[in-house]
């Protein structure tokens, strides 16, 4: 027949759709993930700064005046 039944071409489409959407997923929790490692990095990196910058606030006004 020249024209196949919807239900078999319609399979390979429902299975690309499947693994799209899956790939989509994969990569959002991927991307979640790694914005939290980074966002987890920068806040320590945040505290280890504050620290010293409160303890000496000296330092920061001469690093201000440079600029």
């Amino acid at each position: 027949p020249p024209h196949p039944p919807n239900s078999a071409s319609r399979g390979p489409t429902v299975a690309a759709i499947i693994v799209v959407m899956c790939a989509i997923a994969m990569a959002v929790i991927f991307g979640v993930w790694c914005y939290r490692r980074q966002q987890q990095k920068s806040s320590i990196y945040e505290m280890n700064e504050k620290g010293p910058a409160q303890t000496r606030p000296g330092q920061q006004i001469e690093m201000q005046q440079k600029v």
